[in-house]
């Protein structure tokens, strides 16, 4: 009412020749939205963002306003500009890949052992080249902890022996797909390009085989990709940098894993696995019909009927 807006504006009124002025400090988070929501300043009937936004830049008044935005740019930023003198903009960049795995395992603190580093560094990856809010990498660990805790059984959840991470890969990758962060594994495989499907294929064909190629060698598994050339199943050759390149983009969408400091022990070369749970990836594949194409499923008969024992 005026009533009330006249007297906040008396209390808020500063007193010449006062030498000490105490200011009333106002924040506003996601102040786009009420922007967004507001028509502005009207004649008979004056908003109440309006009024701050007009005691907030008259100095006669002693109020200083934060306001916290998402969209710096937008149109509601423009708005905003126009309605209200911005005396400073403060612009934090969004966390990085690094920032936001450290949020994650600072918040689990001692427990942090409970959940997959890998899970944390592949979330961490997708919400950093999407947005960097750590809002989302909050919410799809926390999915993830809350799924995997619902599946334990009692007797394990009030057990205090804790051998290795309880919430991993899986977890993560369903908890990301809830939140709406990631795509589901078909998807992200269907939009693989032609070379990357390969090696994918190739991977998981040597896990059918035998348990044994759980972990792979990367220059046995660059070699299957050349022979598999060699024999017409690929019709273009994969050079060593399309070969790392295609690596890259796969450990990015979480489908392989690039092992830390693990070596094959025959030939001292880096070891991947399948990322994701291995029967995840077989089931996205059929899912996906990628077999059903016979380019891709000569790629996989050819694997399956010529793997070395490692």
């Amino acid at each position: 009412t005026n009533r009330s807006r006249n007297t906040i504006e008396k209390a808020l009124s500063t007193n010449i020749g006062k030498k000490t002025k105490n200011y009333l400090i106002l924040v506003i988070d996601e102040i786009d939205v009420l922007i967004k929501n507001c028509s502005g300043p009207k004649k008979d009937d004056e908003s109440a963002l309006s009024c701050i936004f007009r005691w907030a830049s008259d100095p006669a008044f002693q109020l200083a306003l934060i306001g916290i935005s998402n969209k710096i740019g937008s149109n509601e930023a423009r708005l905003l500009h126009m309605q209200v003198k911005v005396d400073e903009e403060l612009i934090f960049e969004p966390y990085t890949e690094s920032d936001l795995v450290g949020i994650i395992q600072k918040r689990l603190g001692t427990n942090k052992v409970l959940v997959e580093e890998k899970a944390i560094v592949f979330a961490s990856r997708k919400v950093a080249k999407q947005s960097g809010d750590a809002r989302e990498i909050l919410d799809i660990i926390g999915r993830a902890v809350v799924a995997c805790k619902e599946a334990l059984p009692v007797e394990e959840l009030s057990s205090t022996k804790v051998h290795g991470p309880v919430v991993g890969m899986r977890q993560v990758l369903m908890a990301a797909r809830e939140s709406g962060g990631v795509k589901s594994i078909g998807e992200i495989i269907m939009e693989l390009p032609q070379k990357a499907k390969v090696v994918l294929c190739v991977a998981s064909a040597l896990n059918q085989v035998s348990n044994r190629w759980r972990d792979i060698p990367l220059p046995f598994l660059k070699t299957m990709c050349d022979e598999a050339t060699q024999h017409g199943v690929i019709s273009e050759n994969m050079s060593i940098e399309d070969f790392d390149g295609i690596i890259g983009r796969l450990e990015d969408d979480g489908l392989i894993d690039r092992l830390q400091s693990v070596y094959d022990d025959y030939s001292g070369s880096r070891l991947i696995r399948v990322g994701a749970q291995l029967e995840d990836v077989e089931f996205a594949i059929q899912e996906s019909s990628l077999l059903e194409n016979p380019f891709y499923r000569k790629v996989v008969e050819y694997v399956c009927k010529n793997n070395i024992e490692p």
